[in-house]
């Protein structure tokens, strides 16, 4: 404790009080010839409430008896103890000086509590931030290292392929399908912790939605007729347009359609309905499946809640999907709901969005598929190495010409020894990343700068922002897609 400051202060407190009961009688003096009697009384007792407010306890009663001390001092003064009534007045004032000085003393408790209590939550406010930036770093890391091998699996899976016999192209699609599981797993466990810290993000445009659930019922065709279950899509007439970010609603539709497979006894039906009610489009997903108790619909789209949570469930899973399909659906203004009568007597899940004033000739077009690549000299830079091969692979088969460096150093050199116009580029990478290889080239380019693409497991918001002002053109994320990376290097 630092003991200085604190004895300055009480110094300057009791200081205070003693000039508080001076000022007084300096005041009364010069306006004596106007105050009349009752002057004394009024700036003294104005003396003691200033050293009280400030002062608290001590200064304050220490400035109600300088003022006692002054009255009985001299004739000018109204108190005489003589006088019963005078006597009777002095005691009053007093006890109203020692009263307004220990009420001081409580504001300026009042006030120490209040900014221990202020600083106490700005340090806990500081540790919270401290915990959130670490279990953010934490996620994204884990992230990083599960994905990356999922993107050596999935590229291989598909490089395979094409010389596969029909036993050989059963075992791919299984690897394939257990792949792209596990990574929307990890997905969902970023896109939880965006959630959670509220920085989940959408980036709207004018889409039709029917569409997008048209492709999701088509994605999710294999694994309904794996169960024997039947998907029946139902739409109005025309668009259906919305303004929304189609990757995130393509996400909400997949999780209640895929939660509605999981649910379906075998030759059922799950019905998908899309209507327009006023200025809202509603979508509802429709099974006839296990149905669901009250209690379990009331807290479905809390995180890490299923409907059965025990050693012996027969439906695996994380249980963010629901609760992430909130707050995508929040996140654009709409709503997302269920209901079930119960046990047995299947589930109805729908969300709504607000409608789109735009039409379609002003919304963008869909993505065409790629065009064949056309000979163009790329450099691909991952520090590890079956991720690195499965790019050059997909490349060189396609007419490209590769050079694959696992290190931004030895790619820094490649690239001022055969200035390649592509640069394909992991961005955590140990020694130096991607982003300072990015900002070297850009700093060595002469003339037009090369087309710089991303590939990487860093999937961050602020991971996307830094990589766009460090020069990429392009931000693809692992696992790897091969049409969208065809697509980039055509593009």
């Amino acid at each position: 404790m630092n003991v200085r400051p604190i004895a300055r202060s009480i110094a300057l407190r009791y200081t205070v009080a003693v000039g508080c009961v001076a000022l007084a009688v300096l005041v009364h003096r010069v306006l004596e010839p106007f105050g009349g009697a009752r002057a004394p009384v009024v700036m003294l007792t104005l003396a003691v409430f200033g050293a009280s407010i400030y002062g608290g306890a001590g200064p304050g009663l220490l400035a109600t008896a300088l003022s006692v001390l002054v009255t009985l001092s001299s004739p000018p003064w109204s108190f005489s103890l003589a006088d019963p009534a005078q006597r009777l007045r002095l005691v009053l004032f007093a006890v109203i000086g020692a009263c307004t000085a220990f009420l001081g003393e409580a504001r300026l408790r009042s006030e120490r509590r209040l900014a221990d209590a202020l600083e106490r939550e700005r340090e806990a406010r500081k540790e919270a931030e401290r915990l959130a930036r670490v279990k953010d770093d934490f996620i994204s890391t884990v992230s990083h290292e599960l994905r990356t091998p999922l993107n050596a699996i999935l590229g291989w899976a598909h490089l395979l392929r094409a010389h596969a016999s029909p036993e050989t192209l059963r075992g791919l699609d299984v690897i394939a399908r257990n792949a792209n599981a596990e990574a929307r797993i990890v997905g969902d466990l970023l896109d939880a912790s965006r959630a959670w810290s509220g920085k989940l993000q959408v980036h709207p445009v004018t889409c039709d939605i029917a569409e997008i659930a048209r492709d999701t019922v088509d994605a999710l065709g294999p694994t309904a007729r794996k169960r024997e279950v039947e998907i029946a899509l139902a739409r109005p007439d025309g668009d259906v347009l919305v303004e929304g970010d189609a990757e995130r609603l393509a996400q909400v539709i997949r999780n209640l359609i895929d939660n509605a497979i999981k649910f379906s006894a075998p030759e059922s039906r799950i019905d998908v309905r899309l209507a327009r009610e006023g200025d809202r489009i509603e979508l509802a997903v429709l099974d006839r499946g296990e149905g669901m108790d009250p209690e379990v619909v009331e807290r479905l789209f809390d995180k890490f809640q299923q409907a059965d949570s025990s050693t012996t469930r027969r439906h695996a899973g994380l249980g963010l999907g629901l609760y992430l399909s909130k707050a995508i659906v929040t996140a654009h203004g709409g709503t997302i709901g269920a209901s079930s009568e119960g046990r047995g007597k299947g589930s109805r899940f729908w969300l709504t969005l607000p409608r789109s004033s735009r039409s379609l000739d002003q919304a963008p077009g869909p993505a065409v598929g790629p065009p064949e690549v056309a000979p163009v000299r790329v450099l691909v830079v991952d520090d590890d190495p079956d991720s690195g091969e499965v790019v050059r692979r997909i490349l060189v088969d396609h007419g490209a010409t590769v050079d694959l460096e696992l290190g931004a150093d030895a790619a820094l050199a490649r690239w001022i020894e055969g200035h390649h116009p592509v640069v394909i580029s992991d961005l955590s990478m140990p020694g130096r990343d991607g982003f300072w290889l990015a900002h070297e080239i850009g700093v060595r380019a002469e003339g037009p700068r090369p087309r710089l693409i991303a590939l990487t497991a860093l999937v961050r918001p602020e991971d996307r922002e830094r990589a766009r002002a460090e020069g990429f053109e392009l931000f693809l994320s692992k696992p790897l897609d091969p049409q969208a990376l065809l697509q980039a290097i055509a593009r």
